[in-house]
């Protein structure tokens, strides 16, 4: 069975191996969080003291800010084992 996405074409087995490339460019866990509640205007967190269910909530509504888009595409497992089971994301 083979799977497309925007970059080419994978075999199943491929994409649900967790074998997805890094994006960029993309923050860091050490930048500053550049927008939001957690941004410079509230609690200006890391990236890495970010809540794992505001980042979700990010990826859900399609966050239009790449910087953070791609952040969240990179640390995509990490964030999934901060979420409980029912509000785990997809890619």
């Amino acid at each position: 069975m083979l799977y497309r996405n925007q970059y080419s074409m994978k075999f199943a087995d491929e994409v649900t191996s967790n074998k997805f490339p890094k994006r960029t460019p993309a923050l860091t866990d050490d930048d500053p969080m550049p927008f939001g509640k957690y941004g410079p205007k509230g609690e200006n967190r890391l990236m890495k003291d970010v809540p794992a269910a505001y980042l979700a909530y990010l990826w859900v509504e399609k966050c239009d800010n790449t910087l953070v888009y791609n952040y969240i595409w990179n640390s995509f497992d990490a964030i999934n084992q901060d979420l409980p089971e029912d509000k785990k994301i997809l890619r």
